[in-house]
């Protein structure tokens, strides 16, 4: 792994949550921010495309399209409470349901049909 992503996922670690806003709320734009935030051990707080159930474990992140802060703190510390960060921080890569060969052919699939 090069230096920076390492320096990144290493950063990363230090912290419970990790704010994964994208900078488009629109379907299919999903960035690495909650990958590398899962990988790091930190549980997402996620804002961006609504359908990343269909890449990533729904319970393992915090979705937060909608909320108050308040509602959203209240999530963060339901996430303590239920046993979610912990899992998070076990399980990592293992809440992901894709693979890097399923995201390159996914990827493929969809620039062949929207070209």
């Amino acid at each position: 792994m090069p230096r920076a992503p390492r320096a990144k996922l290493e950063f990363l670690s230090q912290f419970t949550f990790n704010l994964c806003f994208e900078n488009s709320q629109a379907p299919g734009y999903l960035t690495e921010k909650p990958f590398d935030a899962l990988i790091s051990g930190a549980v997402p707080i996620y804002e961006g495309d609504p359908g990343v159930s269909q890449w990533i474990d729904p319970t393992a992140l915090i979705q937060c399209s909608g909320l108050n802060a308040g509602e959203i703190a209240d999530y963060l510390r339901q996430a303590e409470q239920d046993g979610t960060v912990e899992r998070v921080h076990e399980e990592r890569e293992h809440l992901i349901f894709v693979t890097l060969d399923n995201m390159i052919q996914r990827i493929q699939n969809f620039c062949a049909t929207n070209a």
